[in-house]
């Protein structure tokens, strides 16, 4: 009988033991596993990382270039009308006495200094070929050289042979490379053509020197920390700049010929040489290329490091397992029952259970959701790019992007706000990644954040509660007025937020950002005050309002409308600048440029006609709205008139065909691109790249020519809102209101309601 009870424990014991090893051993044996294939695969996992870190921080180290480099082209639009300079440039032409001489310095002294508020730039000059001239902007002196054979501080070319570099050439915007003091480091300047100022034999120039400690910073961070070599090359493979850090690659003519050379084979931007994994970048804009070379054996370091904790920790899991598994036969004790009733609900249910303390799921998906957040964030960080740069944001592939980040601007009252942070120096507590977090704190709503570099950083502002535009504006002066004096009086930064008005639709969000912009260089910064708007602004420096929805219905009216819709839309856009803005003479003269370039970019087809390449002269000389309306209004009627009447090309009649048929056809719900190219025999291609040109589709322009056809049915109010979209070619009224919605940013309900309106 003792002997029947000794075995019956044994054999229980036995059955105990391999009830919870077993089910120890299934829930660990997927980790495990892992573990061993990560062991035997962590050579690829580390470089793979580290390859795609490096390209990341290049990725980021382009964006942050070409940003900078795109707001260049901002200065001289703000230059070219200033009275000061163009006075100055008169005086200083007719300088052929002792008296006009000291009459055009006198100008010169009162041509406001040019405040850069980054540190992208050193100087900024204008120069003057006849006579020759050339003054620092902001400068009190304008100094003169003829035959004299000045250097330009670090330079190493003379007055007189800039002079002679520049007559003859005609150029827009170039850049030029010089030698500096440090070896393979140019000085860049980037040249901007002031053609007001042209005159026979020379052009008249803006240079502005890009600070080599700009590229350095861009380039300090291109490593892995600290070691490695970064540089950039210009399209020519020429060095602009370079950093060395610890155990760095040092750079000869010989072997950066030879890394070029090998880099040509490479097909993802990586490749492996002399010991070194080398990563670059183009860039689209000026098509300068970066380059990172981080030593190889700093890589292993890591891949040593790795399969050392993973050897260890798989070690430590088997002893805990066996240890747990004998302690539970030996001992029986309750904690250990409680692990293992926990550990076994997998095992015997197929769940965990709800009172389980252990975190391995939670854990499990922490990761997933942190490598997720990661992707999402580079990804709404490329759209918000796209957006304060409005590059192309009338695109559907954009707007298919747009659906799928996280920022959430449809129907949504929003700001753009640009931050500064003064005296970075000073304290180490601040950066653009912790502003980006105080302000998620302190904003009820969505913040949406894209760093510039560690002292300036450009953001969109959401808010939860539906809020009228005056509230929603005192609202955020507010938070941020509150933020920044707590942070002055934690930090001593003293931060300043320049906001723009609030907007709707995210087409507006690179008007906001120009906004921003134009405010940073025009309000003179008070110490006691931390936040901007364009209230702040002196009524001669308000910014004119014409975006690209305006250029878009202008060209579409001057083409296809009526005289009767162009007035009107005409005198809607005198109203909205000059009766609702106090504007200056010289942002006046800004918007009647900004439309005489929309006319030469997007109607130059038409210049063949001698009627309208007249008309093409005078609007080019115009320099009143009045004088402008009355001869836009002669442009429209003679482009329609040559549109009908006049033999033209095969191209040209196919455009015109495509725009006649959709305004006849855009009823037909089963309308699309494939059904009308059938329809007119022509090509599918050629109907795509017209509608490229409009800057457009197919499907977004028909579905703003049934808009526009929506708009004047309602504003009858003879129809019903579904009688209404039946009309238009949708097929259900919640469709209608979408694309509705999706164009102007209301709903159609919401339009009635506004043209009700007195």
């Amino acid at each position: 009988m003792k002997t029947w009870k000794r075995k019956n424990a044994t054999d229980k014991k036995i059955s105990f033991f391999l009830k919870y090893f077993l089910s120890y051993l299934l829930i660990f044996f997927i980790p495990l596993f892992l573990a061993f294939f990560t062991y035997s695969t962590a050579s690829r996992i580390i470089y793979a990382q580290c390859s795609e870190h490096i390209k990341n921080n290049l990725k980021q180290a382009c964006n942050i270039s070409d940003i900078r480099l795109q707001e260049l082209k901002s200065i001289p639009l703000t230059l070219k009308t200033n009275e000061n300079i163009i006075r100055f440039h008169q005086e200083w032409a007719q300088a052929d006495s002792q008296g006009s001489i000291i009459t055009a310095y006198k100008v010169s002294r009162s041509i406001p200094k040019y405040e850069v508020i980054n540190s992208t730039l050193d100087t900024i000059r204008i120069y003057f070929g006849k006579p020759s001239c050339c003054f620092l902007l902001g400068s009190n002196n304008a100094m003169r050289y003829t035959d004299k054979k000045e250097f330009w501080e670090e330079m190493d070319m003379n007055y007189s042979d800039f002079h002679q570099y520049l007559q003859g050439r005609h150029f827009y915007e170039e850049f030029l490379f010089l030698p500096s003091s440090t070896p393979y480091i140019q000085n860049v300047y980037y040249l901007l053509n002031l053609n007001n100022f042209y005159q026979e034999y020379y052009s008249s120039v803006i240079l502005i020197k890009l600070s080599n400690q700009f590229f350095t910073n861009l380039l300090k961070d291109i490593t892995v920390n600290g070691y490695g070599t970064s540089f950039i090359l210009t399209e020519d493979n020429q060095l602009i700049s370079y950093f060395q850090g610890t155990d760095s690659y040092q750079l000869t003519n010989e072997n950066l010929s030879s890394i070029i050379q090998a880099g040509q084979t490479a097909k993802d931007g990586s490749f492996s040489f002399e010991g070194h994994q080398v990563n670059r970048i183009r860039s689209d804009l000026n098509g300068w290329t970066y380059y990172s070379m981080i030593p190889q054996s700093i890589i292993l370091e890591d891949l040593t490091s790795m399969r050392h904790t993973i050897m260890i920790a798989t070690v430590a899991v088997m002893i805990v397992g066996l240890l747990t598994c004998y302690l539970l036969t030996r001992h029986q004790s309750r904690p250990l029952k409680k692990i293992a009733e926990a550990l076994t609900s997998l095992y015997e249910y197929g769940y965990f259970d709800s009172t389980d303390q252990f975190m391995f799921l939670e854990n499990a998906v922490s990761t997933l959701i942190d490598r997720s957040s990661s992707f999402q964030e580079s990804y709404d960080n490329e759209i918000l790019r796209m957006l304060f740069l409005g590059e192309n944001t009338l695109s559907a592939s954009f707007q298919e992007k747009l659906l799928h980040s996280s920022i959430q601007l449809e129907d949504n009252l929003y700001v753009t706000g640009y931050l500064h942070i003064h005296n970075l120096k000073s304290t180490l507590t601040l950066s653009g990644q912790v502003m980006a977090g105080h302000l998620k704190e302190a904003w009820y709503g969505e913040i949406y954040p894209f760093s510039i570099d560690e002292s300036n950083m450009i953001f969109l502002a959401v808010h939860k509660k539906k809020l009228a535009d005056s509230t929603f504006l005192i609202y955020t002066k507010e938070i941020l007025t509150s933020l920044s004096t707590r942070l002055l009086e934690e930090t001593n930064c003293h931060i300043d937020f320049f906001l723009s008005e609030p907007m709707r639709c995210y087409q507006n969000v690179h008007q906001s950002y120009e906004q921003c912009k134009k405010l940073a260089q025009n309000v003179i910064k008070k110490s006691d005050v931390h936040v901007y708007t364009p209230e702040d602004l002196p009524p001669y420096q308000q910014i004119y309002c014409y975006t690209i929805d305006h250029e878009i219905r202008l060209i579409q009216l001057i083409k296809h409308g009526t005289a009767e819709k162009l007035g009107e839309f005409l005198q809607e856009l005198y109203t909205e600048n000059f009766d609702r803005l106090l504007l200056s003479e010289g942002m006046k003269q800004d918007l009647i440029n900004a439309i005489q370039k929309s006319i030469q970019r997007d109607l130059t087809l038409y210049q063949s006609d001698k009627l309208i390449s007249r008309i093409f002269s005078e609007i080019n000389r115009v320099n009143s709205f009045d004088s402008l309306r009355t001869l836009l209004l002669q442009l429209g009627e003679a482009i329609q008139t040559h549109n009908n009447n006049t033999a033209k090309s095969d191209s040209e009649k196919i455009r015109y065909s495509i725009l006649e048929y959709m305004q006849l056809n855009y009823a037909n719900s089963n309308l699309n691109l494939q059904y009308m190219c059938a329809d007119l025999g022509i090509n599918e291609t050629t109907a795509a790249k017209f509608f490229q040109e409009l800057g457009s589709s197919f499907s977004s322009y028909l579905e703003k020519v049934r808009i526009e056809a929506a708009c004047a049915m309602l504003s009858q109010k003879e129809l019903t809102i579904k009688s209404i979209s039946e009309k238009t070619g949708y097929c259900s009224d919640v469709s209608f209101r979408r694309a509705f919605k999706r164009v102007l940013g209301i709903s159609p309900s919401e339009f009635i309601r506004r043209s009700v309106l007195p």
